[in-house]
């Protein structure tokens, strides 16, 4: 947004009206009490507050999809049920010494 120096999205999240950006924004500098745009009619350009709070989310960002990647490494075994559906007719000569278990 402050790149593009407008309150506005971009087309794939246009569905969000720029007033609701705008008082999200708002929102959020009240909450942290720092200004994080300079804002006229025309221009948007960041602050110095901004600057610092997009660079500890861009690491928080990088680190959480770290943790993701990690934790879906530490995922080795299998979980959940099998469900196999056969006849009886069928799955007893051949299916039930090759699902013997143990």
């Amino acid at each position: 947004m402050a790149a593009r120096r407008a309150i506005s999205l971009p087309p794939p999240r246009a569905g969000c009206l720029t007033a609701y950006v705008s008082k999200r924004i708002a929102l959020l500098e009240d909450t942290l009490k720092v200004k994080l745009f300079h804002r006229t009619t025309r221009h948007v350009s960041v602050t110095n507050a901004e600057k610092l709070m997009l660079s500890w989310a861009q690491r928080y960002s990088t680190s959480m999809r770290q943790l993701d990647g990690a934790l879906e490494e530490t995922q080795t075994e299998i979980h959940g049920g099998l469900r196999i559906a056969a006849s009886s007719a069928s799955a007893k000569p051949r299916g039930a010494p090759a699902l013997r278990i143990g």
